[in-house]
């Protein structure tokens, strides 16, 4: 999926469906939603008032717009209370609005940025947190199987302000990061134990490296069984003993950050026999 950014109005986008907001009580929507009541002759404020439409976080009620706009749907996004607005309501309603793409079989579509404006959220806050719940709402582990509905070819970001684009760029690219490498590490924990040993995870690793064009900044060092038992790794090495597959300690240094030193420490079981012996046999 390709996110775009467009500068121009949102009664001008032409796309499958547009998704406009709106907060939880509001019974007449105001701004870019607002604008696009008007253009569909208040379909959204009768919606409202017969209680069709309540703002709830996360609902999603899709209609079509009958040649009124350029696009041919309209869905209208919960966001819950006002008070209680922030940057997770906002991964929370993307990730929702992805869904209710993905079911209705969206190729493209547009968006307002939820919570820039009457929100009170920053453009590149509000772009990074609507980036990072549409990419993780649209995640679906299907290397086994093939999917039946349409990907979601492509996602406009829709705003008319052109002073707010810059920031609305830099979050995008901030939130794709952040959403695509949590999309890695669910593909790890959902793939089998039998196709995920310790050598293929190692492998997988220095793939994802170099696709991303990082070998000059990132030193791998890896150790394997026999280097580990010359540095006495015993905690290591005795949950390894479970399995006939060796196990690796992997290394990541990245050299290309002139800041203060830190270090992250994970532990990744490909397969865990803890508990099995006791376990019924049926």
């Amino acid at each position: 999926m390709r996110i775009k950014i467009m500068n121009q109005s949102i009664l001008d986008f032409a796309g499958d469906l547009l998704i406009v907001n709106l907060f939880e009580g509001v019974k007449h929507p105001g701004g870019g939603t607002g604008a696009v009541d008007n253009a569909l002759d208040g379909a959204i404020s009768k919606m409202i008032k017969n209680g069709d439409i309540t703002g709830k976080l996360g609902e999603t009620v899709i209609f079509p717009t009958f040649g009124r706009l350029k696009s041919n749907k309209v869905m209208v996004l919960g966001l819950g209370k006002s008070d209680s607005f922030g940057m997770e309501e906002i991964r929370k309603a993307s990730g929702s609005a992805a869904l209710a793409l993905k079911k209705a079989n969206v190729k493209n579509a547009g968006t307002i940025l939820h919570g820039a404006g009457i929100g009170g959220i920053e453009p590149d806050i509000a772009s990074r947190a609507l980036t990072e719940g549409t990419i993780l709402g649209l995640y679906e582990f299907n290397v086994y199987k093939k999917s039946e509905q349409k990907e979601l070819e492509e996602f406009y970001i829709v705003e008319l302000d052109k002073n707010k684009i810059p920031k609305i760029e830099k979050g995008v690219e901030l939130g794709r990061i952040v959403a695509e490498c949590q999309n890695i590490a669910r593909d790890f924990t959902n793939e089998p134990a039998n196709n995920l040993t310790p050598e293929k995870f190692e492998k997988k690793v220095k793939e994802i490296i170099k696709d991303l064009g990082l070998n000059e900044k990132i030193k791998v060092t890896v150790l394997d069984k026999k280097e580990m038992e010359k540095l006495k790794m015993g905690a290591l090495l005795s949950v390894a003993q479970g399995s006939e597959n060796e196990p690796r300690f992997i290394v990541l240094e990245y050299q290309g950050g002139k800041g203060d030193l830190f270090s992250l420490i994970g532990k990744t079981v490909t397969f865990d026999s803890g508990g099995i012996s006791l376990k019924p046999s049926e």
